[in-house]
């Protein structure tokens, strides 16, 4: 790939990864629970023990440790970082209380990270919605960048035509054969399908990779 041309030196830095997944995060409590949870399993892949008793503190005090321990600064990939509020309003029934618990939660996650800034050498967050500040505090998570719809990243998301073109010309030929198509139709129903979603204006269309790998593998075009 070209992005193994950019760079000559390449150094490896320790990986914490953390991501919020499966179990029901609808609560301030569940969130902090699971956090501890994840937390303790890391402790124990970097061969680490604190004596920290909240979330918070427990992976301020495991990115210190890590780098203390490796000597090299720590990549952090937070992975569906807004799953609490997502399920909270999915799943409960919404108040204003109930909300702002969980935010204060992440609040207090998320933004122990900017007094971590000297142990950490890159922080990646993905989520479907932006973590917001609030009117009581306005700067735990002023921290963060929102990327998404930022032009130069308008296409880390997505799957370029170019892209579907240069890299998946045996599925797409499979799929016009399966279909009794031909590619020029197949390519043409698969961006009527799956592409035309832009970040920004005037950028280039992606596609759905999730979508495309879908209609790949069962070789027929539906809404995945």
């Amino acid at each position: 790939m070209k992005i193994s041309e950019l760079e000559k030196n390449w150094t490896k830095y320790p990986v914490l990864h953390i991501e919020l997944k499966d179990e029901d995060l609808s609560s301030a409590e569940k969130t902090e629970n699971y956090f501890l949870k994840i937390l303790r399993e890391k402790e124990l892949e970097f061969g680490i023990s604190t004596n920290k008793y909240s979330a918070s503190s427990k992976l301020d005090n495991l990115i210190y440790e890590i780098y203390k321990k490796t000597g090299k600064r720590v990549v952090l990939l937070i992975d569906n970082s807004d799953k609490p509020l997502r399920d909270y309003i999915e799943n409960c029934q919404y108040s204003e209380k109930g909300y702002m618990q969980i935010l204060r939660q992440l609040h207090s996650n998320y933004g122990t990270l900017k007094g971590s800034d000297q142990y950490l050498h890159f922080v990646f967050m993905t989520g479907t919605s932006i973590i917001p500040c609030n009117n009581w505090d306005l700067v735990s998570v002023n921290h963060l960048c929102h990327i998404s719809l930022f032009k130069e990243y308008a296409q880390i998301c997505g799957i370029s035509e170019a892209e579907l073109l240069a890299n998946f010309q045996t599925d797409i030929e499979l799929l016009a054969t399966k279909n009794k198509m031909t590619i020029e139709a197949t390519v043409d129903k698969l961006r009527n399908y799956y592409g035309g979603y832009h970040f920004y204006e005037d950028e280039v269309g992606l596609y759905s990779p999730f979508s495309l790998l879908n209609a790949f593998q069962n070789f027929n075009f539906e809404s995945y």
